[in-house]
């Protein structure tokens, strides 16, 4: 079971917040390409455990995000270049919640 885990953490290492937003521009673009799309509205997003950096960042890099939800979320201010909470200024939400929680109290 250690070599599925050493592979998922090599996976998610291997992208960056900015890979991760292009995705889901890409993602949205192609929604709002869709005629049953209400493309005026604002849309959120949630993440879990190890995408809680991603949802952070799409904050600031994805127009018209206007809710996050980081459920658990690792690695939101760390002391890499694009560090979801270096672009605190760019994020337009009145609000974003990251939650975390512990087994063990």
């Amino acid at each position: 079971m250690k070599e599925v885990g050493d592979q998922v953490f090599a996976a998610w290492h291997s992208l960056s917040n900015a890979d991760v937003d292009n995705s889901g521009k890409a993602v949205l673009a192609y929604l709002e390409s869709r005629h049953e799309a209400d493309t005026d509205k604002n849309h959120g997003i949630i993440g879990f455990c190890m995408s809680g950096a991603f949802v952070t960042s799409s904050l600031a890099h994805i127009p018209k995000t206007a809710i996050s939800v980081g459920c658990y979320g690792v690695y939101v201010a760390t002391d890499k270049p694009d560090s979801p909470h270096l672009f605190a200024d760019k994020m337009k939400v009145n609000c974003t919640l990251l939650r975390h929680s512990s087994m063990n109290g």
